[in-house]
């Protein structure tokens, strides 16, 4: 703190440098680094302070850098842990989640009498857990028989999704589509469904740009794809992408270097994730895609060979 009250007065006056004798600051000239004081005692104290009010859920590292710009950090004792603070606010904001500070409001708070579903999804369609469903067209509940033995949990709904109310039938669907028959999956007996029910975009023109769902929103919606697991009781669990893999197993899971591993899960003792069909479309080149593409079917086939798996020892 007292560094950066420093950095902003020399920023001011234009001085080299400036001492307090603990009554006045003096200003002068510059002088060899060799000849600054060494940290004082209470550096440590101050680290140990900013990180613990260090907000993770509110990072503006453009408005830090506009408020105090780079070049002064090294006179800032914080700013050494500040990489380490970062790397930690994922892991931070879902604990922060978890206990719900500040949220008054999630599915839960929808829920019907009823548990099948149907109920479930007619209740949905009035869900207020978040915000998202100011500017969503509608709700965009699963699909499936309820006797599944294979769930597939994806992100969110698309733009085609949206407007239609069922998921994954636009592009990324049909990209699911061709995996699952490929793997030998018929979709009429998968149950397919989302990590959150509402459409989030962010609108540039006529065009509706997709957004990633935040760490709150995952949140609020996740009492409905815990209703639907907890109703269905599958053998195996797909999470299609990032955003899924996290809500279902761990918040840190990355589905590039995890992806096809089989986990036990809150819902499902065998769970595993892949790649989100979006994120093949999103592939920058053909060889790519196809790669992304093979993996996915490859993955897909594994949950038919633990479905395989799991009749055999009913």
């Amino acid at each position: 703190m007292v560094g950066s009250i420093f950095s902003m007065i020399l920023e001011l006056i234009g001085s080299e440098s400036v001492t307090w004798d603990t009554r006045e600051l003096h200003f002068g000239p510059g002088v060899p680094s060799s000849d600054a004081p060494a940290p004082d005692e209470l550096e440590s104290l101050w680290k140990t302070y900013y990180g613990s009010i260090f907000n993770p859920a509110r990072i503006k590292l453009d408005m830090m850098t506009r408020e105090m710009p780079r070049r002064h950090w090294a006179t800032l004792p914080e700013t050494e842990i500040i990489p380490d603070l970062l790397v930690d606010a994922p892991r931070r904001v879902d604990e922060m989640i978890a206990r719900q500070e500040g949220f008054a409001t999630s599915a839960a708070d929808f829920f019907p009498a009823e548990h099948t579903i149907a109920a479930l999804g007619a209740a949905a369609e009035n869900c207020k857990g978040c915000d998202l469903h100011h500017n969503a067209t509608q709700t965009v509940f699963g699909e499936g028989p309820q006797t599944a033995r294979l769930v597939l949990v994806g992100e969110q709904p698309g733009e085609v999704e949206d407007s239609e109310g069922r998921p994954f039938i636009g592009p990324a669907g049909k990209l699911l589509d061709d995996a699952m028959e490929a793997a030998g999956l018929d979709r009429t007996q998968v149950y397919v469904t989302n990590a959150v029910k509402h459409f989030k975009y962010q609108r540039r023109g006529k065009k509706r740009i997709h957004q990633r769902p935040d760490a709150r929103e995952i949140a609020a919606c996740k009492p409905w794809v815990e209703a639907e697991l907890a109703l269905i009781e599958p053998d195996v669990i797909v999470c299609l992408g990032a955003t899924a893999a996290r809500s279902l197993l761990t918040p840190g899971f990355s589905v590039t270097k995890q992806r096809g591993r089989i986990f036990h899960s809150d819902y499902c003792e065998t769970t595993l994730a892949t790649f989100h069909p979006s994120a093949i479309l999103r592939s920058p080149s053909p060889e790519r895609r196809k790669e992304l593409r093979d993996y996915l079917i490859a993955d897909l086939k594994t949950a038919v060979n633990l479905l395989n798996t799991a009749s055999d020892q009913q």
